[in-house]
């Protein structure tokens, strides 16, 4: 896992936001298409999940409630509906609901993606105590399956296919073959890989051989849309293309450097960095020794490396950790936000969720471009 990420995920822990598949690539997606929440929605007002005294519910740009607080954890909107978790601990089951609170899909399901291209990932209630091996299958926003359950674990859509995967156990799915499917549930590309990414700008990265992301055993390339390989397999890690460039590993963990390549393999940014993000905005955050800074398409530095943590750009703010506090920055480097925050994931509609300590208590708030709080801090 890239070290940045490492770092995020120590701050969502702090608060309980991870409902499957949707958040484990929350950060990818705030600093790419901000969440696939309020940002995908075209004719209604953005709305922000906030907790108050253990309840979750929804708050709009200005900060005021919308929907009130009564649901056990909450999640941002995704094409018009929004996940929230009813019932009590582990055992708690999640459905959706619209942006007046109704509940429009009935509690059912021990595990869900957001909704993206009309449809959702979810997982049915299996037998286990926390219904944690039941399969998954695909619903509408009616609630409808469209596609049965009848996976061992299955991503949103991306670029009309979806990747899912048979077999497999462990955190990593080991055992398990990846593959992708349409929107009928017909398979695209027959499972064959040992890991896969989502589709972007045309390719997706997969990996033949291996246990784990990082495993010399194995090696990633990237296929087309018909799974023929487009770039052969040649990189220890590779992450998804955004602006036309995706960062790929060359060498070990410990040895190798991060590149930058075209969606034809051509190394674009020469093997260098020692961890490295995907662009957003004209920049992407690289890592060089210790500290994190930002390089434009070209491998120039911007922003000299400084920071102990980065997030990439949205709305024309990054938010870097310097010490045990993130902030924001400029594209020039410049501090707009002053570290304060315990943990953040990006602008996304105006505004940015914050998590701050208050007498060793972590709470949530939301601040504007300017710093200033819309919605003050509250668990």
């Amino acid at each position: 896992m890239r070290i940045t990420s490492v770092i995020l995920a120590a701050t969502l822990l702090t608060i309980p936001l991870l409902f499957g598949s949707c958040f484990a690539r929350a950060k990818h997606e705030l600093t790419n298409n901000q969440t696939e929440s309020a940002a995908t929605e075209s004719s209604d007002q953005p709305l922000f999940w906030v907790e108050i005294n253990g309840k979750w519910g929804y708050i709009d740009k200005t900060g005021k409630v919308v929907i009130e607080p009564q649901f056990d954890h909450a999640r941002y909107f995704s094409e018009g509906l929004g996940a929230v978790k009813i019932g009590q601990g582990e055992t708690g089951k999640i459905g959706f609901i619209d942006k007046t609170g109704m509940i429009v899909i009935n509690p059912l399901f021990s595990s869900t993606g957001c909704f993206s291209e009309g449809l959702a990932p979810v997982q049915e209630w299996g037998t286990g105590i926390l219904g944690e091996d039941g399969k998954w299958g695909y619903i509408d926003n009616t609630g409808n399956y469209i596609i049965d359950p009848q996976f061992d674990h299955a991503d949103g859509f991306s670029e009309g296919l979806g990747a899912v995967r048979i077999g497999g156990s462990g955190e990593h799915g080991e055992g398990g073959r990846w593959g992708y499917i349409d929107n009928t549930g017909q398979y695209i590309i027959d499972p064959q890989f040992d890991a896969a990414r989502d589709f972007s700008e045309g390719l997706a990265a997969v990996r033949i051989g291996g246990s784990e992301i990082l495993d010399e055993s194995g090696r990633w390339g990237y296929i087309d849309k018909t799974g023929k390989f487009a770039i052969n397999r040649v990189f220890d890690v590779a992450w998804n293309f955004s602006e036309g460039l995706a960062a790929v590993l060359i060498g070990d963990e410990e040895t190798g450097k991060y590149c930058y390549i075209d969606n034809t393999g051509q190394y674009i940014i020469d093997p260098q960095f020692d961890d490295a993000e995907d662009f957003s905005e004209g920049l992407a955050d690289v890592m060089i020794g210790d500290r994190w800074g930002y390089i434009d398409n070209t491998g120039r530095t911007v922003i000299d490396p400084q920071f102990i943590g980065t997030i990439g750009f949205s709305e024309g703010l990054a938010a870097v950790m310097i010490g045990d506090r993130w902030g924001y920055i400029d594209n020039t480097g410049r501090t707009v936000i002053d570290p304060q925050f315990i943990g953040t994931l990006g602008f996304s509609e105006g505004l940015a969720w914050v998590l701050v300590w208050d007498s060793e208590t972590v709470k949530l708030g939301y601040i504007d471009t300017t710093g200033e709080y819309v919605w003050e801090p509250t668990n």
